[in-house]
């Protein structure tokens, strides 16, 4: 009898957190639906918008801001033309980024201006290591704020080099090789061109002279202080180049950005923390969201 009053307690307990769970989710369902919509609107336009962020992916990163946007231009007459599907307000930063995460880079040092934002998608997102054009380091002093203690910085000047790449490859490290010049080492090259050979259940791609184990988690960033550096397309292949020179209207944007820090800096402070508990918020919804589904 008592197993049986047990038993009676504990489906009486399922069937109350069931009707509180179809009453929580009740008040879901009109944003499960706009949320629908907007996910099919987005698959209708995945073909255009997925080949205007290829092409700029793939060949705007060493050009500066005005000449970005002239082919963004030609890029989208020529879809329009061919009636590919795409985003009427497609935007290369908004498909590949997140409001919050691009906060958080600027947070870290990014410049706020669209041009160093489309550099820091590229830089995250690119399928090649990249290698920064960098004469105002604006892009090494990020780097090195965003990963900080966890970042293993190393000089292409220095003798053992390699030996420490090595090291940092096997250990799953994240590396900022700086200050490199017009030409790369050859012996990188495999590296570079990410050419893993998997043995068994394990990956080495080799480095100099042997074979060295690879750990997936290595991450590569190379930046240079020349101004206006001429690299062959044998290196433009390998890496993806990517353009930090600030021009006259990035700076401009920047200074803009700096004056309302410093006029405002309790509405940058607010802005901020909103900008964090967003990110944190829209975590643990889709954390709940996958819990429950």
């Amino acid at each position: 009898m008592d197993r049986y009053k047990e038993d009676l307690f504990q489906l009486q307990a399922k069937i109350e957190r069931g009707d509180k769970l179809i009453t929580g989710l009740a008040d879901e369902k009109i944003r499960w639906e706009k949320s629908l919509v907007s996910l099919d609107e987005q698959y209708y336009n995945l073909v255009g918008d997925a080949a205007l962020a290829a092409s700029f992916m793939s060949l705007c990163g060493p050009f500066p801001a005005d000449f970005r946007e002239e082919l963004n231009k030609l890029w989208l007459k020529k879809i329009k033309s061919l009636q590919i599907p795409h985003n009427a307000e497609y935007q290369f930063i908004k498909f590949l980024g997140s409001q919050a995460t691009i906060k958080k880079w600027q947070m870290d040092g990014l410049p706020i201006d669209q041009f160093s934002t489309e550099n820091g998608v590229c830089i995250t997102k690119g399928e090649r290591w990249a290698l920064n054009i960098d004469p105002q380091t604006q892009a090494n002093s990020w780097i090195k704020k965003m990963y900080g203690k966890n970042l293993t910085i190393l000089d292409v000047n220095d003798k053992k080099m390699l030996q420490k790449m090595s090291q940092c490859v096997q250990k799953g490290k994240v590396v900022l090789l700086q200050d490199v010049l017009e030409t790369l080492d050859p012996s990188m090259d495999n590296l570079l061109n990410k050419s893993v050979i998997k043995m068994g259940s394990d990956l080495f791609v080799k480095l100099g002279d042997g074979e060295v184990l690879y750990n997936p988690k290595f991450q590569l960033f190379i930046t240079t202080r020349m101004s206006n550096p001429h690299y062959t397309p044998e290196v433009s292949t390998k890496v993806n180049v990517i353009n930090f020179t600030i021009k006259e209207q990035g700076l401009e944007e920047q200074c803009l950005g700096i004056v309302v820090e410093q006029e405002q800096p309790a509405l940058e402070s607010n802005k901020n923390q909103l900008v964090d508990k967003i990110e944190n918020g829209q975590k643990q919804l889709k954390d709940l969201e996958d819990g429950i589904l």
